[in-house]
């Protein structure tokens, strides 16, 4: 534990947090949320560039190995850290080796590095989830060129979603509408066309975000929301989604940060179509309508206050003032709602300026 000097001279202990990160834009969203925490954060890094270093929330940054689990735990320890935590897929992978060569140093909840894989890998995921009944959209698994050539469009519904396996925030993800569409898109040598792929039934209806916390399949924390449009979102209870979910969780015995995407059709059905097994972009938005996850992964760890949460209550609409885009602010000003909410994430933000400045010269 670290001591700070308080205003009159007496002693703070701050729990020393050490975040590993792979993909900066992400780690500077955990890096917000647990700055409205009384910890110190320091960041180990895959990467030299790493604006997420820059915040004024970090004290210590370092450059490592993060495929290498011993280099990880060393540089933990030498940094004198109290809790090893991560960001992005890649570093919770690597949370979840040096968790498995070390079961007893201090680390948030992480599922192992396989499961972890399952879950964002499309098409595992798709597997995994039909196994344990999680409702999906119907798909096609195209495992390799053979699959695609042997791929019979006139026994495909239309429109339909292909995905490569590894594809995040509309990045290796097209929507074909017609068997034409899609022949011309596989056949294009474009970048994510290449098998293995999934090719999944489009269902339209209103987008649901769920993100969870979770100990061993149980979940600690969790909230849901509607996208309205890539700003705009609304905080809803969706019973039915969460009580799929948490099953589901429960099941494969997961542990850790996640995020499932879903669509909530026309008769109040919900297919899920992902998982992200990692912090999700709007950590922020679930933060400042008093839903902290790390303050959640901190009390789990047994460094921070035991916490409940009740459900989420009625409808709230948030304006998601924590988005980047090439580091600035995006607002749209007809339906921007000066709420402390949403001006308390914005103060972080705007008080980041080093990192911003880095964020947007990357």
């Amino acid at each position: 534990m670290n001591a700070d000097r308080g205003g009159r001279g007496d002693r703070v202990y701050r729990p020393h947090v050490v975040l590993l990160s792979d993909t900066p834009a992400l780690t500077l969203r955990a890096v917000y949320v647990w700055s409205l925490l009384n910890v110190e954060l320091s960041i180990l890094s895959a990467r030299g560039d790493d604006f997420a270093a820059s915040s004024r929330f970090v004290s210590k940054h370092r450059r490592v190995d993060l495929h290498d689990p011993e280099v990880v735990r060393a540089a933990f320890r030498d940094l004198g850290g109290d809790l090893l935590s991560a960001a992005d897929v890649p570093s919770h992978q690597a949370l979840a080796r040096v968790r498995a060569l070390d079961p007893e140093l201090p680390t948030t909840a992480v599922a192992s590095e396989r499961l972890l894989d399952d879950l964002d890998n499309k098409m595992r995921f798709d597997l995994l989830a039909r196994r344990h009944g999680l409702p999906i959209p119907e798909s096609t698994h195209l495992r390799d060129a053979a699959d695609v050539d042997a791929l019979d469009y006139d026994g495909l519904s239309f429109p339909l979603v292909v995905k490569s396996l590894y594809s995040e925030s509309g990045k290796g993800v097209f929507v074909a509408r017609d068997a034409d569409d899609c022949r011309q898109y596989l056949a294009s040598g474009r970048r994510y066309t290449e098998p293995p792929l999934v090719l999944q039934a489009f269902v339209s209806g209103d987008t649901a975000c769920l993100n969870v916390f979770c100990r061993s399949g149980r979940v600690l924390a969790c909230d849901s929301y509607l996208k309205r449009d890539e700003d705009h979102f609304e905080f809803v209870d969706l019973p039915g989604a969460v009580t799929d979910m948490s099953t589901f969780l429960t099941n494969i015995g997961f542990s850790g940060f996640a995020n499932f995407d879903a669509i909530r059709d026309a008769d109040g059905r919900f297919s899920f179509l992902e998982c992200n097994p990692r912090v999700w972009y709007t950590i922020g938005a679930s933060a400042a309508w008093e839903r902290n996850y790390m303050a959640v992964a901190l009390a789990d760890a047994k460094l921070g206050p035991p916490l409940e949460f009740a459900p989420v209550g009625g409808a709230q609409d948030f304006v998601q003032s924590m988005a980047l885009c090439k580091g600035l602010l995006r607002f749209d000003k007809r339906s921007y709602a000066a709420s402390s909410a949403s001006f308390r994430a914005l103060r972080l933000v705007l008080g980041d300026f080093v990192a911003q400045y880095r964020s947007a010269r990357g």
